[in-house]
């Protein structure tokens, strides 16, 4: 398989708080959050995964550094 990786990292660190509420949006259960910047995550992995299958997705996370880390990962789909 042939994967495309777009990696994006800021030196701050993601807070506690907000790490939760990362995992809690990308996660499968359903999520009755109302802000715009959560259901634009929430949107962006849930059509990446449908159209890139669902090993495709947004991840972000603190990295060992304590940097923010924010990558979209994506299978390359068969060329027909």
């Amino acid at each position: 398989e042939t994967w495309i990786l777009l990696q994006v990292e800021n030196d701050q660190p993601l807070s506690a708080e907000d790490e939760v509420r990362i995992r809690r949006l990308l996660g499968p259960e359903e999520v009755t959050e109302t802000h715009a910047t959560n259901i634009g995550i929430r949107n962006v992995h849930r059509r990446l995964r449908m159209i890139y299958g669902e090993t495709s997705g947004l991840n972000i996370y603190n990295n060992a550094k304590g940097h923010t880390v924010s990558d979209i990962r994506l299978r390359e789909l068969a060329k027909t």
